[in-house]
């Protein structure tokens, strides 16, 4: 059983770290959806009324907050998709450590299970031996070939045999 619950705990942990990724997938598409709003609003820096009330130095002056602005928000971005990116990777690398001791942890069942039925055969055919042998010297006694004193310690060397077997 140890066995099969470390395979149902790997599988767990495999449905969690694949969630995880997905997650960052979507933490992915979230940060470009934003990014491309906000891009969208800074485009319309020192264009509006503002603009056209205080003249070109007052827009040359939001334009330069502007650019400042997407300078700054390029570089958070690339730290987060760097972060994002690092995460995906640590995942993935953990998706596959998991599906590689799934794997095996399913392969060493199956062993144990081979093993299970082997010996679980070896049993079976011990105990049909056991019972063929006892039919024999029973046969043996009605037909006169042994005494009653004789069938008797045959009977208990042969059942003591299998008891220790």
């Amino acid at each position: 059983m140890e066995l099969q619950e470390k395979l149902v705990n790997l599988e767990n942990a495999l449905r969690i770290a694949q969630d995880q990724l997905s997650q960052c997938t979507q933490e992915t598409q979230n940060l470009n959806q934003s990014i491309a709003e906000e891009r969208a609003r800074l485009q319309e820096y020192g264009n509006g009324l503002g603009g056209m009330l205080f003249g070109t130095k007052y827009r040359a002056l939001r334009h330069h907050e502007a650019t400042v602005l997407r300078a700054k928000l390029a570089q958070d971005v690339a730290e987060n998709k760097a972060n994002i990116l690092e995460r995906k990777q640590n995942l993935q690398s953990d998706i596959k450590i998991l599906k590689e001791q799934m794997k095996q942890t399913k392969s060493l069942l199956k062993e144990q299970q081979k093993s299970r039925n082997k010996s679980s055969g070896a049993i079976r055919n011990q105990a049909k031996s056991t019972v063929r042998q006892l039919s024999q010297l029973t046969k043996m006694y009605q037909d006169g070939l042994l005494s009653e004193v004789e069938f008797s310690i045959a009977k208990r060397k042969l059942l003591m045999e299998d008891d220790f077997q």
